[in-house]
């Protein structure tokens, strides 16, 4: 079974679940964990995003790796209001990841 495939069944809430499919996924110990915690996801996830990555860290730069793939919700640009909702409140760089 491919990585691809254990995460296209696994929660995305559910972190545990998400971290044993990677190591289902990885007996050469080659993927990074996942290192983060915890995942908001809702209508209103945005509403807290500052808030949910204040918790998480105390520095004022944060670095936002996106992939190129466009995420709308009702024509808004996801990805875009992310940034633009994070670059209010912290020193934001952003980077997209092409793969």
């Amino acid at each position: 079974m491919t990585t691809a495939d254990n995460l296209s069944r696994a929660d995305p809430t559910d972190l545990d679940a998400l971290r044993k499919a990677l190591a289902a996924s990885d007996s050469d110990g080659k993927l990074n964990p996942i290192g983060m915690s915890p995942i908001e996801v809702g209508p209103e996830a945005l509403d807290v995003l500052i808030e949910t990555v204040s918790e998480i860290t105390r520095s004022e730069r944060v670095v936002l790796v996106a992939n190129a793939t466009p995420a709308y919700r009702y024509r808004e640009d996801l990805k875009e209001r992310i940034a633009h909702t994070l670059s209010e409140s912290f020193d934001l760089e952003c980077i997209e990841h092409l793969s």
